[in-house]
């Protein structure tokens, strides 16, 4: 660790910097990656099972120096639609890993170091693809409002997005209201704060 040409946070700083010395009023989001390094991936739960920008893992030990008012950390995270991780196919222990898998990948970073977090995307097609997918975001939308991460962009509105379908039915005026109503509990949660 501490090699520039290779350290995800060393090179988020650097661009971090770049970007604060001509917008100093802006704020960086860094995602996450798909690997860190053995010692923050080496964890109990799936060590293998994250999305490309989803892990946060070696925050903990090496953050990105930043200053704390300009810097938020934006995991991408989505479910069964977009490819099936092997927490997805156990039966006995699938929705309830979920949570334990999201804190460690993460969630710690708000939940124990009290860092700034916004999820950077998360979505899938909500019962049109993979029937799991209905569960993972009722259970990532109530760990989100049990954790109070109020700030979120979701995938997509437009219906043609291949892989997570849209907000919006294919005529792009009716919005799914499946999907808006699970949405809306956590809308309703965090205007409630």
């Amino acid at each position: 660790m501490g090699n520039p040409k290779t350290d995800w946070n060393l090179a988020a700083e650097r661009i971090g910097r770049a970007v604060l010395e001509v917008a100093p009023h802006w704020l960086i989001l860094v995602e996450g990656t798909q690997y860190t390094n053995p010692q923050s991936d080496d964890v109990l739960l799936y060590p293998d099972a994250v999305y490309w920008g989803e892990n946060l893992r070696a925050v903990r030990d090496y953050p990105v120096n930043l200053p704390k008012d300009k810097l938020v950390y934006s995991p991408h995270v989505y479910g069964p639609d977009i490819y099936v991780l092997p927490y997805f196919e156990d039966p006995d222990i699938f929705p309830d890993n979920l949570y334990k898998i999201w804190d460690q990948n993460w969630g710690y970073v708000k939940k124990q170091l009290g860092s700034a977090l916004v999820i950077g995307e998360f979505g899938g097609r909500y019962g049109s693809g993979d029937p799991r997918d209905v569960v993972w975001q009722q259970r990532f939308v109530d760990y989100l409002v049990e954790n109070d991460i109020c700030h979120f962009f979701y995938w997509a509105l437009n219906p043609n997005s291949a892989d997570t379908g849209g907000l919006l039915e294919d005529d792009w005026k009716t919005p799914k209201r499946d999907k808006l109503g699970n949405l809306m509990r956590l809308v309703k949660h965090c205007s409630s704060l």
